[in-house]
């Protein structure tokens, strides 16, 4: 159906042509994204909290890392690297098979020169690189044990 400009448009089709309109774009941004994404392996690479302590600038940190997988693959290509920081050792294997509910731990000593500069664990899982962040100074620590306030979500529902 072909629009004439001297036609009035019933506001309701309107309102219909420019929600289609958006639904497409919005379709085609989804494509586009999901043609560039990709999708990491099921790993999960954590410091145990319970473990940790804060780095201090200038004095050697030691720490543990532990990586656990969804699905058994091979991991290997261990690194440790961050800006200012000094990796003494980093205790890994070469190659490991791993299988779910196993733990591979991982002890790694360094001397921060700044201990507010983040260090970046990267390993491969079957071939993809997976990262993981970690921030060791002392203010992230305290962020992370600081309690934060109770919010009311809804009115009537206590906090």
């Amino acid at each position: 159906m072909q629009h004439c400009p001297t036609q009035a448009i019933n506001p309701a089709i309107r309102r219909a042509q420019i929600w289609c309109h958006r639904v497409a774009w919005c379709l085609g941004l989804l494509v586009t994204a999901a043609a560039q994404a990709t999708i990491g392996p099921p790993v999960k690479i954590i410091m145990p909290r319970d473990k940790a302590v804060p780095a201090v600038s200038e004095q050697e940190y030691v720490g543990r890392i532990e990586v656990r997988v969804g699905r058994e693959g091979t991991l290997d290509a261990f690194h440790l690297k961050g800006e200012g920081w000094q990796i003494v050792s980093l205790d890994v294997p070469d190659q490991r098979v791993l299988k779910p509910g196993e733990v591979l731990t991982i002890t790694f000593h360094a001397i921060p020169g700044d201990a507010s500069k983040p260090l970046t664990f990267t390993l491969r899982f079957d071939q993809q690189e997976v990262r993981k962040l970690f921030k060791l100074g002392p203010a992230d620590f305290e962020r992370l044990t600081k309690p934060r306030p109770l919010t009311r979500i809804g009115p009537g529902i206590p906090p």
